[in-house]
């Protein structure tokens, strides 16, 4: 759905996997770039009405990948 809105301008990838992303997006960045990480809120908890699951806050999910720069 948020591809849509896109309009093909700006390459893109989909990436289910929330952590996934993050660090796909941080390890494929370049010496000056700035990755800015949005749209989920403060949220632990996710419910869609079958599941319950506990989520990683983003910011925990940013310090383990630059742990793996060290």
């Amino acid at each position: 759905e948020l591809e849509s809105y896109l309009d093909g301008k700006v390459p893109s990838t989909i990436i289910v996997n929330r952590e996934e992303a993050i660090k796909q997006a941080i390890c494929e960045s370049k010496e000056g770039e700035i990755v800015f990480i949005s749209g989920r809120g403060n949220r632990r908890v996710l419910c869609n009405g079958e599941n319950t699951m506990k989520l990683l806050k983003d910011s925990d999910v940013v310090k383990k990948v630059l742990e793996q720069f060290k």
